[in-house]
């Protein structure tokens, strides 16, 4: 007897024009993203087919890169998993632009950018001679609407300044703290350079997930993985490779891409992961 299989969930989410999510599932959708452990915005291309005339040409009018209005930015959220473990939220960004795709099968292409609405504006911050990294943090976190994950080490930071976009608070706090700093989902995760933000490492082999063979890069590891909640950037993953014993080891996740679709064959991780020291 065949096992039956677990199907996939697929569920884009866009913003309507009084700022309400419309969620859209059971369509062709196929997306490709990547997040980084730094101050680059999360990006990702989310394909979306077999909508009604009406729904394309409606959502197609609002995210144009034409009539995008910087100051009422459209969100776009991606959540994905199976129907047995429900979903999790694997994306979050606006929208920088929206184009049809050329016929036969007419559809749409979303692209986001992670917080890319607050690129765009400039701001001003001073704070005390001498004030906990995490004050700083809160404060940059709070500027952009984000919740805080702080996890570095507590330690005092003299003089801190900035002047710019408010987007680029991120880079000037990692460098005043000497940590990593990066935006994910809607999160500011602030963590020791190098650290990891799992304890416990996620174990990767052929039988639970990992893809294919691990390969040895100049920083550590590429690995292929399919999709599920308990990897996420900046965590530990810990692999078993029978094929390629060189890339077993722990490491941590400093870029994940993302390849999925709802009635095709992707559905996995790329994780580019270093040697974890913490």
């Amino acid at each position: 007897m065949v096992a039956e299989l677990d199907p996939r969930v697929v569920i884009l989410g866009i913003e309507d024009q009084n700022g309400t999510p419309e969620f859209f599932t059971g369509l062709a959708i196929h997306a490709v993203g990547i997040k980084y452990t730094n101050d680059l915005c999360a990006e990702a291309e989310i394909q979306v087919f077999n909508l009604k005339k009406e729904t394309r040409d409606y959502l197609i009018s609002k995210t144009s890169p034409y009539k995008l209005n910087n100051f009422q930015p459209i969100n776009l959220t991606l959540d994905v998993g199976r129907e047995s473990t429900g979903t999790f939220r694997l994306f979050t960004g606006n929208v920088i632009a929206g184009t049809i795709t050329q016929p036969p099968d007419i559809g749409i292409i979303f692209r986001s950018l992670t917080a890319a609405f607050w690129l765009a504006f400039p701001t001003a911050v001073s704070h005390p001679a001498v004030t906990p990294l995490k004050n700083i943090a809160q404060q940059v976190a709070t500027s952009m609407g984000l919740s805080l994950n702080f996890l570095a080490t507590p330690k005092n930071i003299s003089n801190y300044s900035f002047t710019g976009g408010t987007y680029r608070q991120v880079s000037r706090l990692a460098e005043a703290g000497g940590v990593d700093a990066y935006v994910d989902g809607t999160a500011l995760v602030v963590k020791d350079k190098g650290a990891s933000v799992n304890q416990t490492p996620r174990v990767l082999n052929r039988s639970n997930g990992l893809i294919g063979i691990p390969q040895v890069t100049e920083r550590g590891i590429l690995a292929k993985m399919l999709i599920d909640n308990t990897v996420t950037l900046g965590s530990k993953i810990t692999i078993q490779s029978d094929l390629n014993p060189a890339a077993n080891g722990t490491f941590t996740i400093y870029k994940l891409s993302f390849d999925v679709a709802s009635r095709d064959t992707p559905f996995y991780y790329l994780a580019e992961c270093t040697r974890t020291l913490i």
